[in-house]
């Protein structure tokens, strides 16, 4: 178990991003930096696709009931989502919570969190992270995901990321769209036998702040 960084520069660079799935890693990142803010997405798995979705409906009806549905894991941990974008870690077993009690909360959670995420999405003073779980965006996927930002919320700022190449060494970032940059990471974490590399995602934070204030997203 990696132990909590304590520096507070770091803590508040995290701050300024958030995690919009594919994949769980960026939130134990910020975790691991203590940075732990509630988000939507933080502990999330949503394809790339279905967030373009999310985006073009501004994450509409996110937390009603008739979209909001309650599982169960191998290990038997609760998971909650929505049922057309989303599902998300609860960290909640079965044995410590009724499945009824699990649904009325995340009704509930998941509707303070997504008023909380269209708002910070139209302020523009964050950095929003995907991790897509399989090989890097598309040109195509880039393509529309700036577009649904464009149309829904233009002053958001993303970041996507690949693994690096010679062309593109760990912890570099470039701008690959009009708000959409691209953070290349030494390697991804897909389970226990293949650690964080938080290194790397500290650089690639570093880097992608620098470049969002020189762009003029960021203040």
């Amino acid at each position: 178990m990696n132990s909590v960084r304590k520096d507070p520069t770091l803590k508040k660079l995290l701050t300024r991003f958030e995690s919009l799935g594919d994949h769980c890693e960026f939130g134990l990142v910020q975790r691991h930096f203590g940075v732990d803010l509630p988000g939507l997405l933080r502990f999330g798995h949503i394809t790339v696709d279905n967030l373009i979705s999310a985006l073009e409906n501004r994450f509409e009806g996110v937390g009603e009931p008739e979209n909001t549905y309650v599982c169960l894991n191998e290990n038997r941990e609760y998971f909650v989502g929505d049922t057309r974008w989303f599902r998300m870690h609860t960290w909640i077993r079965e044995s410590e919570l009724p499945w009824k009690s699990v649904l009325e909360n995340a009704s509930t959670y998941l509707g303070v969190q997504t008023r909380r995420l269209v708002a910070d999405l139209e302020d523009g003073d964050k950095i929003f992270v995907h991790r897509k779980r399989v090989n890097p965006l598309t040109t195509d996927e880039i393509d529309r995901l700036q577009k649904s930002i464009t149309a829904n919320f233009p002053r958001a700022a993303f970041m996507v990321t690949s693994l690096a190449t010679l062309a593109h060494p760990a912890g570099t970032v470039e701008l690959v769209s009009p708000r959409i940059l691209c953070g290349y990471i030494d390697r991804y974490s897909a389970d226990d036998s293949t650690p964080i590399s938080y290194s790397c995602w500290e650089a690639t934070c570093r880097n992608a702040e620098r470049l969002g204030k020189q762009l003029g997203w960021l203040t």
